[in-house]
């Protein structure tokens, strides 16, 4: 890489690719429909998959577990709340 790389990837226009990036999502999930977003993230698992193979590993998928229990219990608790 040469530094004139790096200045050049600095200086490109940031607002553009937002821009750029917003479309691509909304015209994906023209052509997909709502099944979009599980399509994307099944081609990002299996990216995922391709840089480290041993992904995820046991470890990971209990803490995953352990993320949704939390944030499960967390939605209860607010529907609760508003019943009250």
């Amino acid at each position: 890489m040469e530094a004139s790389d790096i200045v050049r990837f600095a200086r490109r226009d940031w607002n553009a690719l937002v821009g750029l990036k917003a479309d691509h999502w909304a015209s994906m999930k023209a052509r997909r429909g709502a099944d979009a977003g599980l399509l994307i993230a099944d081609e990002l698992r299996l990216h995922a998959q391709k840089v480290r193979p041993d992904w995820p590993s046991e470890q990971d998928r209990q803490d995953d577990l352990e993320v949704h229990v939390r944030v499960g219990a967390a939605l209860r608790s607010i529907q609760v709340a508003r019943r009250s």
